[in-house]
């Protein structure tokens, strides 16, 4: 008779109670790395599933994260504002402020605008903000990368002017961080691209 196998939480590598984030991440790194977005898709859907399944929040939130960039990157409207939705309700519920709340906000935002719904991302980008500040980050590449995303919205409602002051602000942090001179090139440019569209 063969015995029954089973690993204790002191003895197996896998967290009990939660999904691995670690793994998860490790396998999407793996199917973008061969742009196997059809795999990437799949990949998502399991880890989503098993996050449910443990009532996993704090997981199925680092998922649906995953989700709505990727869903975003294959163009895949329906599922990115469905993603949106449930990653909005998790952080709308949860009462943490740290950073990685503010990273979904972002990444939410931004897909709202990249599926045309600008109006919509603008209030998530300012609680993100808000949760920089908070968080001693308001000089961040973060926070210049979001006030970067926040203009492009801007400047699709013709919200010219804010758009500036948002990317004006960018590149001031940027300067002064002094490590990523290729992203000042960017809002350079986005800045230019604002000045032709309005003037």
């Amino acid at each position: 008779m063969e015995k029954e196998r089973f690993e204790c939480s002191s003895c197996s590598k896998e967290p009990t109670g939660r999904i691995n984030v670690g793994r998860f991440i490790a396998k999407l790194d793996e199917c973008f790395k061969t742009d196997d977005l059809a795999e990437a898709a799949r990949t998502v859907e399991y880890w989503e599933n098993e996050a449910r399944s443990l009532n996993d929040t704090c997981g199925l939130l680092s998922v649906l994260n995953e989700e709505i960039g990727l869903y975003r990157r294959m163009n895949e409207k329906d599922k990115a504002l469905r993603t949106v939705r449930l990653a909005k309700e998790i952080v709308d519920f949860s009462e943490n402020n740290d950073v990685s709340r503010a990273t979904v906000m972002v990444n939410a935002a931004t897909t709202l605008k990249a599926f045309g719904y600008p109006a919509e991302g603008l209030p998530y980008f300012d609680k993100a903000e808000e949760i920089y500040i908070d968080n001693g980050k308001k000089d961040s590449f973060e926070h210049a990368a979001l006030l970067n995303n926040k203009s492009s919205s801007l400047c699709d409602l013709k919200r010219y002017d804010e758009g500036e002051k948002c990317l004006n602000y960018a590149i001031e942090i940027l300067k002064k961080e002094g490590k990523h001179d290729g992203e000042i090139a960017v809002s350079l440019i986005n800045l230019a691209h604002l000045t032709y569209d309005r003037d």
